[in-house]
């Protein structure tokens, strides 16, 4: 695959298995049977992996374009979007280079000398995305800042895959190679710098700085470690370039059985990092399916809820509540409800008609006009402050006009809490017309009023401080039709 036709280096021998080591003009000839091995193998290993890779690259391209707004950060949808262009690239050059394996390479140095170029610039540009990705959350967004750097990136990637076509070229003829150059040659070593660097320094790097930074781990927690699997499948065949380039410039002994075991270990680590084209599109796909899940509520209209157990310990002068709904409900229906003995309404969250929501506290409410969207996840955050009477409403990232709700008031800490049913008394007295129907996911509850910074934060599932009411911890009972599923739209699209 590196070489993307295999020919003889003595086009006069007999024997097909003869190989001349290169390191200079005396070097006898050992008999190697990789090379035949390699004719055989590679062509349907790599005609297989383009199949896999196409299906795999247009399933995720088809999941972003249905569903952009469910890709949130770490696999967000300008990060996942570059990478499935990465592997898209890189997988259509696979035909050519099976081809060129089979029947020898009948395009010409130049052409030899662009796949050079595009193999390596689809790989660099991965593992800058792939590294960028695992720190920060510049991709969270897709705003001018990561659009300049998706700029800067892809032309750094591209002007870094340089040397590796300068390195490559044709051998007698019909043999695109990765190294028609000296081992030594300003152009190689360049381009192994290069590709030790990206593929093996870079993530090394990162995997110590995110152990050692506990922050960084979130993205990890939050799915984000199954990008990861672009530098695991690369990795040993950075490491078999490396001892490659020990061999060559003598400074490991070299001998016939030495290059033979090499050859095959050399060329199984490239075929494990080819596969990477088809195996990281299903892996992000999968990532995205496992990592949500929900409470779906199956039944219109429904006497099914979810109880929620917190342990509260005081009344509550401040709190932020925060969840994510999906339905196509036009009715009234109620999110959330948190009522006491002496007050039904203590703490709901409220949604009348499609372009309004209701917010209570102590049994008054706010009300905030909304966009109405019925095919759409939505991200709710609603807090209140006793000492000010500030309540603030935020709608999948962004905020509301504030506005006054029961200034001085205290919410009782001994309460019922559910979600998908309204409260008329305590734990019950339910109108089965203004139930849930639908999805519901990431569920917190604080005693505190989060700051902008915070707020979205929830939005986009980032590091979040502790809560009285953790969707990942959280301790709840089922009541009725109520199921526990992945989130299915966050993937498919469906």
């Amino acid at each position: 695959m590196g070489n993307f036709s295999y020919g003889d280096s003595d086009s006069d021998s007999d024997d097909g298995n003869v190989t001349f080591l290169d390191y200079d003009a005396d070097t006898a000839p050992c008999h190697n049977h990789f090379c035949p091995l390699f004719r055989s193998v590679a062509p349907p290993f790599l005609a297989a992996t383009c199949a896999m890779a196409t299906l795999g690259t247009a399933a995720l391209l088809v999941a972003l374009a249905k569903r952009p707004q469910a890709w949130q950060w770490p696999q967000s949808r300008a990060l996942v979007a570059q990478l499935a262009l990465g592997t898209g690239l890189f997988a259509s050059l696979l035909p050519a280079l099976a081809a060129g394996i089979a029947w020898g390479w009948h395009l010409g140095e130049g052409l030899c000398c662009l796949t050079h170029l595009l193999w390596h610039w689809s790989l660099f540009a991965q593992a800058l995305l792939v590294g960028s990705g695992s720190w920060g959350t510049i991709w969270a967004r897709w705003d001018p800042r990561s659009r300049r750097l998706t700029v800067a990136l892809w032309a750094g990637a591209l002007l870094l895959a340089v040397p590796a076509a300068l390195a490559g070229g044709t051998v007698a003829g019909t043999s695109c190679v990765r190294r028609s150059v000296g081992i030594l040659s300003p152009a190689y070593l360049l381009h192994l710098t290069l590709f030790l660097g990206l593929l093996l320094l870079l993530p090394a790097g990162l995997l110590v700085a995110t152990l050692a930074v506990p922050p960084r781990r979130e993205s990890w927690q939050k799915g984000g470690g199954a990008n990861w699997v672009f530098f695991g499948l690369w990795a040993p065949y950075g490491v078999g370039l490396a001892v490659e380039f020990l061999l060559h410039a003598r400074l490991l002994e070299p001998t016939c059985g030495t290059f033979e075991r090499f050859d095959h270990a050399l060329g199984l680590s490239e075929g494990l990092g080819v596969l990477h084209s088809g195996l990281a599109p299903l892996v992000l796909l999968l990532a995205r399916l496992c990592h949500r899940r929900v409470f779906v509520f199956r039944k219109d209209p429904s006497d099914a809820f979810v109880v929620l157990r917190a342990k509260l310990e005081q009344p509550l002068q401040n709190f932020t509540l925060c969840l994510r709904a999906y339905t196509h409900l036009s009715r009234p229906y109620s999110l959330f409800s948190y009522a006491t003995k002496t007050q039904d309404n203590e703490i709901l969250l409220f949604k009348p008609r499609p372009e309004e929501f209701r917010f209570y506290v102590g049994g008054k409410h706010v009300a905030f006009r909304v966009p109405e969207s019925h095919w759409d996840w939505q991200h709710v955050c609603a807090s209140w402050e006793s000492a000010t009477g500030i309540a603030e409403f935020w709608l999948n990232g962004k905020p509301w006009p504030r506005k006054g709700l029961q200034k001085g008031y205290t919410v009782g800490a001994t309460a019922a809490i559910l979600l998908g049913q309204e409260q008329d008394s305590f734990g019950g007295g339910f109108d089965f017309y203004n139930s849930f129907s639908g999805e519901l996911s990431d569920v917190y509850l604080w005693d505190v009023a989060l700051s902008p910074e915070k707020m979205r934060a929830a939005h986009l599932s980032l590091r979040l401080p502790p809560a009285l009411l953790a969707w990942k911890s959280l301790s709840y009972e089922v009541k009725g039709d109520v199921v526990v599923k992945p989130r299915l739209r966050e993937v498919l699209g469906a």
